[in-house]
């Protein structure tokens, strides 16, 4: 429990001792430095710190640590050293330290503990921590914990705390003027905590190793929260010997201990040795190893450390290594570090699993746990994660195979109710309003009675919630989480879930009605934002159903959903007032269905008017969809479903078994259709409107009291109070057929429908009016009835909602409305202020309330209207404009009182006017408009949502109308009292928005939903995979992963240089040795005989007496080859081609068959060969420019290899001479390739190309030829390639019966576009056509090309034409043509990289004009 800070002062002071000062009689005294810590210099840097003597008990520690400071007990302990001296590491391991580093504190809570320094690898710590906290909250800060020696802190003395000081905190400065080496050092200011041991010395480093290494190990002596033990870890970055002695000692305790390779010391000597065959390592290496690394020592101490290196060995299986470029083990050193863990702490599968989720790791668990050969009980795990709210694990196990019917029965569902960790400030808590229980104890009172009751609260009265034997876990679970708002565990749940459908309607209605129940504008749009995900998911899922089967989709609409409280998707939706959802196409066309009953969609409103009125016509003019028999069990559609006259005597059926429906079913299908019902009301509706208009204008005499006979009440009177009754049942009925449970609810949901709060008002004034009808006068009855027929005028608008014009117009009226209500509020403010003021000024003391009330409210109002009562205003006297008195007694009889006489009065109605007419009303105006433009998206939306509604009304309603509609409702009457509560199973049989599937059929529709939600779940991955972010984070990773490259091929090529310094050296003693012995030779003349001669050759001589030489050679060799792709050449052979055999064949997925160096030849037998076939699909279909396909069956249809084929136009000898034709396919002259078939190429054997090099000088500013190294410089047209994005030289293909002059300047028109003005085009063209009859030939022959394979290669001439004073191209611009990205000018010399073997023309060209390459 926190403490306040007296009191924490009070017991640190009395807990923690430091020693005294030196000479001094007190050997003890009480610690005087502790407070929280201010660094000047970094911005709101803060952290902890205290100083203890060096002998303080470890326990103390802890509980100050968790105690006072409040940190919770870790799940890890890392454990960080290494050199405590500034040093370098490359870009990349510094990155992946840094990195890795934090998330393995985030996801595992761990602490770091580091020596505090901000030096060395403390201080890449701290800038760790630092990168961490710039994206991070403070709730989510990384504890680092800094153990320092007291003695070498800079600037100690700002630390001692003032005596008697309560509220005090340090500040500490972190840009000391200067710092003595070796002897001082300053706090890193992204520690969070620091422990500053002192041991009474002054500037010796290492005097807290002792205390840091007891607190270490009483800290994984504790147990986490989760009762699981809290594990201790080193890692060792750099480092001199004491480094060394850290990771013995360590490793004797039995600490797992992770060193990183590359970053050099120590670190970098025990990986060396570490990956070497034998587990001992001699003093001679050490030193070897030492002087590479350019690491002091002493002679002397050579043999304690091999013997230290010697002994860590030993203890081999509890030391790892990361190295970042190793292609086995962790590739992050997080990983590294956490499977060190698992290796040293346990060998139980189950336990590492508990302990990777104790760590939040499932990529660890994925990848070392839970591997497809380890059979694990995740029983306990799974609940751990569900309760954890770790989705990664549930993911995880789900993907392995847990059952989750099996591990969740109904009990433990219960549990996760009841678990208060789980409940712990979720709003749905509140929905269930537990019983108060201790604090201490783990669960809250929830039974499956009150879980129904919220669950019903949320869904509505009409849902039941499943019983606990029929419940389905994997929903429960969902449910739950959705309940909890756990986003991420639900969609992982969500996407294992066979009706994903109902399961996301169901998800966004409970989401939304959370939200309103939640005053936190955060927590309401998180919800918000929570449910329109599912919105979107069910919407995806609709429209992949719609499109492959409209008719399914329809009865998955409507089907009853028993694990969602026997509701339908389609109503959840409705409730859920999701109108997107409710607006789909899917479900505009059942709905469409429903309201036009058995008639064709496309049926005119005014033939079935005509057709309501007069039944005959219906035979005549009315269309009929088929019918199928309901009887027939296979049919499973919407018409079987919802018909109400299931008789078969009504039905028949024709010689080849249909159904046709006769004239009974039709008559009484069509007056059944919701359509129907419609129009025959809006008819009844209007007659009813004429009588009321009729009998208040015309027919409506008072009554005497005296006159019981009502003799001047007319019929007319009569029928329309009759009429007003049935309609009072009307709404009475529609009340009582509203879906929910209870009377409360049903009222509550009639009245939330506007229209049927106007029906109120419209009935209450009536009656109203009607008993004041018997009053002698009449007109207060009559002025009651008036409004009242206004109000029943205005509900007739309910009509222009199924018109799909006037509907949405109609919506924009009612938001209109809205926001002009909200307007009058503040008009009202302004009009009283203004009409209170006055009045008061012009009628001063007025004795008639009502007369000052009116002159209040009234004129004000009508000011607005451009009424402005300017002769009363400035009223004038002399004139007879304003007529009026100021005698008391004709003001008392009723004449007009004169008013004051006031200039301020005409000035406040000028700003009255001002601020009402013109700043109001148009402020209303904008508003209006406002409302209009965000209408007119939604309207359409909006209008189809309540098109369900209305037609969900007239379904219910009877056919019959009102006030004939009485005798239907008496006959319900009597079959309810008849057959009781089977009446609503009567109802919901013959509703057409539910319906029962047939087992077999719901089973076959599940299995459909499951296929169409897979699809749409794979469409929603590939376009978030395909998505600006992703596309971004793949790029970002791919730069890391170049970089990392980049920085190791920068490593291996300094160890290269190191290498090649000691062969040098070896080669220069070697040849000195030599030398000498030939001196030797000659002082005692005696002639070295042949055999002695060999053995002192130098070492250039005898590549077998300098192994590392000829090693150094290769790798010089090697590197040349990476850099500058050279064309090898075998002895007994041509060139041996290489980008022919590069592994992926461009365009393709395919492979080729690794082929090395010596088994290029065809003459070298490779039995193991065999290459993939492959022949692009553009190739294939055999288009004008390929041959026909004559592998495998045709090979018979021979062509004319090695010469011209006149039949097809096309040369088919090589330039190379006469090559192989074996099994009537030619073979590529210069040997195997990897890959058989055509490729891309058309044409079998050589496929002859042409390539034309456009050469000019290039030039300074001044025009004047720039010379390199004494040469003058090239520079060619270059093209990029839309294939291969690489920079080529213009050429393609030659076409049949084409020379290749023709070629060449059509593939360079084609590729390379010349822009060029009018004026200069004659002349210009004359001269590039004169450039291209004048050109060179560079090369002529084999072309080593990606796209060559065994059996078609490509042959090219290269002809080179040069712009010598650049007359040609020297006044155009070049574009690049269609199959080109770019165009341009680029110099000729050794960096230019280019596509096949344009590199070796380029440098054909350079050697032809003596020019620099």
């Amino acid at each position: 429990m926190a403490m306040d800070k007296v009191s924490s002062a009070h017991w640190i002071q009395k807990t923690f001792k430091i020693p005294g000062p030196k000479g001094g009689a007190v050997l003890q005294r009480k610690t005087d430095a502790f407070s929280d810590l201010n660094f000047v210099g970094a911005k709101n840097k803060r952290a902890k710190y205290i100083r203890v003597g060096n002998n303080t008990p470890p326990q103390d520690i802890y509980e100050l640590l968790t105690t006072r400071w409040n940190l919770q007990t870790p799940n890890l302990i890392i454990s960080v050293t290494g050199g405590a001296s500034n040093f370098h590491m490359n870009s990349s391991l510094t990155k992946e330290f840094r990195r890795s580093l934090i998330k393995l504190a985030e996801s595992t809570g761990a602490w770091i503990v580091t020596g505090g320094t901000n030096t060395g690898v403390m201080k890449h710590v701290g800038k760790a921590v630092h990168e961490y906290a710039a994206v991070k909250s403070e709730s989510a800060k990384v504890v680092t914990l800094g153990i320092v020696t007291w003695g070498i802190v800079k600037n100690k003395e700002d630390l001692i705390r003032p005596e008697h000081a309560k509220n005090w905190s340090a500040n500490y400065n972190i840009n000391p003027g200067s710092i003595i080496a070796n002897r001082e050092s300053l706090l890193d200011p992204n520690h969070s905590h620091f422990i500053l041991v002192d041991d009474g010395t002054e500037g010796e480093f290492g005097k807290e190793i002792n205390l840091r290494t007891a607190l270490e190990a009483y800290i994984a002596s504790q147990k986490t929260s989760d009762n699981v033990n809290v594990l201790n870890v080193a890692v060792i970055v750099q480092g001199g010997v004491g480094s060394l002695n850290t990771v013995y000692s360590s490793l004797k305790e039995g600490t797992p201990v992770v060193v990183v390779a590359g970053s050099g010391g120590w670190a970098d000597i025990l990986a060396t040795i570490y990956n070497q065959t034998n587990d001992f390592v001699t003093e001679t290496t050490i030193e070897e190893l030492l002087t590479d690394l350019s690491m002091p020592y002493k002679q002397e101490t050579l043999g304690e450390l091999t013997q230290t290196a010697n002994e860590c060995l030993q203890m081999k299986d509890k030391l790892t290594v990361f190295q970042l470029d190793s292609s086995s083990g962790a590739q992050n050193l997080d990983m590294a570090v956490l499977q060190a863990l698992l290796s040293a702490n346990s060998s139980n599968p189950e336990e590492k699993l508990n302990l990777s989720m104790a760590w939040n790791r499932s990529d660890l668990a994925r990848t070392s746990i839970l591997t497809d050969d380890t059979f694990i009980r995740l029983n306990e795990p799974f609940i751990t994660a569900m309760k954890e709210d770790k989705h990664e694990f549930v993911k995880l196990f789900l993907n392995h195979g847990a059952d989750i019917s099996k591990i969740f029965n109904p009990e433990i569902i219960l549990s996760l109710y009841q678990n208060k960790k789980m409940l712990k400030n979720a709003l749905f808590l509140n929905l269930l309003k537990p019983r108060a229980d201790d604090n201490e104890n783990e669960y809250v009172d929830v039974t499956h009675d009150k879980i129904e009751r919220s669950l019903r609260s949320l869904m509505g009265d009409v849902y039941s919630y499943s019983d606990e034997n029929e419940q389905d876990p994997l929903k429960e679970l969902f449910q739950l989480c959705i309940l909890l708002n756990r986003r991420e565990m639900s969609f992982v749940l969500w996407e294992v879930m066979k009706e994903k459908l109902s399961a996301a309607i169901s998800a966004t209605r409970i989401l939304k009605s959370l939200s309103k129940r939640t005053e936190i504008k955060e927590y309401k749009e998180e919800l918000l934002e929570h449910a329109d995900e599912y919105e979107k998911r069910s919407i995806g899922i609709l429209s992949q159903c719609y499109f492959d089967d409209e008719e399914k989709t329809g009865n998955l609409l409507i089907r009853r959903l028993k694990q969602w409280g026997d509701l339908t998707s389609l109503q959840i939706a409705v409730d859920a007032k999701n109108r997107s959802f409710v607006s789909h196409p899917a479900v505009q066309a059942l709905l469409s269905k429903i309201w036009m009953g058995p008639m064709k969609e496309n049926t005119n409103n005014l033939k079935i008017i005509l057709c309501a009125l007069f039944f005959p016509l219906m035979f005549l003019i009315i269309s009929f969809r088929e019918i199928p028999d309901p009887s027939t069990p296979e049919n499973d559609d919407l018409e079987s479903v919802n018909s109400e006259v299931p008789n078969n005597e009504l039905l028949k059926k024709d010689n080849k078994g249909k159904t046709k429906s006769t004239w009974r079913r039709k008559l009484v299908q069509f007056y059944r259709a919701p359509v129907v019902t419609f129009w025959l009301h809006v008819l009844s509706y209007l007659v009813y409107l004429l009588l009321f208009a009729y009998v208040i204008l015309f027919n409506f005499y008072p009554q005497p009291v005296t006159d019981a006979s009502l003799s001047n009440i007319s019929v007319q009177e009569f029928v329309l109070w009759a009429w007003v009754c049935v309609l009072v049942v009307d709404e009475v009925y529609e009340v009582l057929q509203r879906d929910s449970k209870h009377i409360v609810g049903k009222i509550s949901s009639w009245f939330a429908d506007p229209w049927n709060k106007l029906d109120v008002v419209a009935i209450v004034l009536f009656f109203i009016g009607i008993g004041l009808r018997f009053q002698t006068e009449v007109e207060a009855s009559r002025t009651l009835l008036a409004i009242s027929f206004m109000v029943y005028c205005w509900r007739i608008l309910n009509i222009f909602l199924v018109h799909e014009a006037l509907g949405p117009k109609l919506i924009m009226v009612g938001k209109m409305i809205k926001d002009m209500l909200f307007f009058l509020f503040i008009l009202i403010i302004f009009l009283v202020s203004y009409g209170v003021a006055s009045q008061a000024i012009l009628y001063p003391n007025e004795t008639n309330f009502g007369t000052a009330i009116v002159g209040v409210l009234s004129k004000p109002y009508w000011q607005i209207y451009g009424e402005l009562f300017l002769s009363e205003i400035h009223y004038d006297p002399s004139a007879d404009e304003f007529t009026c008195s100021s005698n008391a007694t004709l003001i008392a009889a009723g004449q007009r009182r004169c008013p004051s006489i006031n200039w301020v009065v005409p000035l406040l109605s000028a700003v009255y006017m001002l601020l009402a007419s013109v700043l109001l009303l148009n402020l209303l105006i904008a508003m209006f408009s406002y409302t209009f433009e965000d209408l007119v998206e939604q309207t359409d939306s909006l209008y189809k949502y309540q098109r369900y509604e209305l037609l969900e009304v007239y379904y219910q309603r009877s056919s019959i109308v009102t006030p004939f509609s009485i005798l239907s409702y008496i006959r319900q009457l009597i079959l309810y009292c008849v057959r009781g509560c089977d009446m609503k199973k009567q109802k919901d049989k013959s509703s057409p928005f539910v319906v029962d599937l047939l087992e077999e059929d719901e089973k076959n529709l599940i299995i459909w939903l499951q296929w169409n939600s897979s699809v749409f779940l794979n469409d929603l991955k590939n376009k978030e995979s395909m998505s600006i972010e992703s596309k971004i984070s793949g790029i970002s990773e791919r730069l890391e992963a170049l970089t990392t490259t980049v920085d190791l091929v920068q490593n291996q090529l300094s160890s290269h240089d190191k290498l090649t310094r000691k062969v040098n050296m070896l080669e220069s003693n070697l040849s000195h040795q030599t030398q000498l012995l030939e001196l030797i030779a000659s002082a005692l003349h005696v002639k070295p005989s042949k055999t002695q001669h060999t053995n002192i050759l130098p070492v250039q001589q005898q590549p077998q007496s300098a192994p590392k030489s000829n090693k150094a050679e290769k790798s010089k060799k090697s590197i040349s080859r990476s850099s500058t792709p050279a064309v090898k050449t075998p002895l007994d052979g041509p060139p041996l081609h290489i980008k022919s055999r590069t592994a992926a064949y461009p365009d393709s997925s395919i492979q080729r068959f690794v082929v090395p160096d010596n088994m290029v030849p065809w003459n070298v037998p490779f039995p193991d060969y065999k290459p993939p076939h492959y022949t692009a699909p553009s190739v294939a279909i055999q288009p004008s420019w390929a041959d026909t396909h004559v592998e495998g069956p045709n090979t018979m249809i021979a062509f004319p290899f090695n010469e011209y084929d006149k039949k097809r136009n096309v040369d088919r000898k090589s330039y190379m001479g006469n090559y192989d034709v074996l099994s009537g396919l030619p073979r590529n002259p210069r040997g195997r390739t990897g890959v058989t078939g055509r490729g891309l190429l058309g044409r079998y054997g050589p496929n002859h190309a042409a390539d034309p090099i456009v050469t000019r000088w290039e030039r300074d500013e001044h025009g004047n030829v720039i010379i390199i190294r004494g040469k003058p410089v090239l520079e060619f047209v270059a093209i990029c390639r839309k294939d291969t994005g690489e920079w080529a030289i213009p050429g393609g293909m030659v076409d049949p019966g084409e020379y290749v002059t023709e070629t060449l300047k059509r593939e360079f028109t084609e590729e390379v576009l010349i822009d060029i003005d009018d004026t200069e085009r004659t002349e210009t063209s004359f001269l590039i056509q004169k450039l291209f009859n004048s050109g060179v030939e560079v090369y002529k022959g084999y072309s080593d090309d990606h796209r060559n394979t065994d059996i078609a290669w490509i042959e090219t001439r290269a002809f080179n034409f040069h712009d010598n004073d650049g007359s040609a191209f020297g006044k155009v611009m070049l574009h690049p043509g269609e199959e080109t990205t770019g165009v341009q000018w680029r110099r000729i010399d050794q960096s230019t990289k280019l596509f096949a073997s344009h590199f070796q023309f380029l440098e054909a060209v350079a050697k032809k004009h003596n020019a620099h390459f």
